[in-house]
């Protein structure tokens, strides 16, 4: 299959190909691989939008910096997406915090998948 994805602004254009060959099954199972894909790569489009800038954040009266980014695959309803994420930490060290997770836990179509992704203690 072969997928282009081209964003302009907040709006996005989605072209595929799908040879439909076979018995009716193939042709259903490359159609769903298909829309997955378109999935993922929408998916992958929308997460970046939400993710920093790497600018320092301010909680209270602490500084959080960007510590590095990082590889995460996240999931979604259309399959494994992998993410490059600004994630922060205090001058001090200690626990690291990724804002795009911390939106992610909102929104209630990803949440459910998210959580299953971390343990219980984050």
């Amino acid at each position: 299959m072969d997928l282009k994805i081209i964003q302009s602004g907040n709006q996005v254009t989605v072209a595929f190909t799908v040879e439909l060959t076979g018995s009716m099954m193939d042709m259903e199972n490359d159609i769903q691989k298909a829309l997955n894909a378109v999935g993922c790569g929408l998916t992958s489009q929308a997460l970046y939008s939400f993710d920093t800038q790497g600018q320092p954040l301010t909680m209270g009266d602490v500084k959080f910096t960007v510590q590095q980014k990082a590889l995460k695959v996240y999931e979604t309803p259309y399959g494994s997406v992998p993410i490059a994420r600004h994630v922060y930490q205090t001058s001090k060290g200690g626990k690291t915090y990724c804002p795009l997770v911390i939106m992610l836990v909102s929104s209630p179509i990803a949440r459910p998948a998210l959580l299953k992704s971390y343990p219980a203690n984050m």
